[in-house]
């Protein structure tokens, strides 16, 4: 007879696992800091790339506030629907929307923060995902960095 390795899930979906286990030992404190990265402004258009359970998503929408708009995008349905479950921050709302990261769902130039926590490394093609974050960033993302874009 074999022991249980004790990664079992059980009854427990994989989002509800990453949400009770993965974000409360440590993936708060990368959110946080993502966030404080990222500088965003009152009024910004937020994308979250490969939100999962949403918690930049949550975190960023008091920084841009009312005026600002935040959408979180994933594959995964199941990581989306416990995003949707989840407390929004008083005044401020989050669009949930299911998507691919190779090919974003939205204009050229239209969000002013494209963020993307752990996702990468779980995209097939990398440097497609890449190209689309950047595609949907407004040229002036640079300009609090101090960067010029080529």
């Amino acid at each position: 007879m074999s022991e249980p390795s004790g990664w079992q899930l059980a009854s427990e979906s994989v989002a509800e696992a990453s949400e009770r286990y993965l974000m409360s030992t440590f993936g708060y404190a990368w959110t946080q800091a993502l966030v404080q990265l990222a500088m965003p402004q009152e009024g910004d258009r937020v994308l979250d790339v490969a939100c999962g359970t949403g918690p930049v998503a949550r975190y960023i929408a008091p920084f841009v506030g009312s005026t600002g708009r935040v959408v979180g995008l994933d594959l995964n349905s199941g990581m989306l629907d416990t995003a949707r479950a989840m407390p929004v921050p008083a005044g401020v709302s989050i669009e949930w929307r299911e998507g691919n990261a190779t090919a974003l769902p939205f204009p050229n130039a239209g969000f002013d923060v494209v963020c993307c926590q752990q996702g990468l490394q779980f995209f097939p093609d990398r440097p497609a995902a890449l190209r689309e974050m950047h595609r949907v960033l407004a040229p002036n993302w640079a300009a609090g960095f101090g960067f010029t874009p080529h």
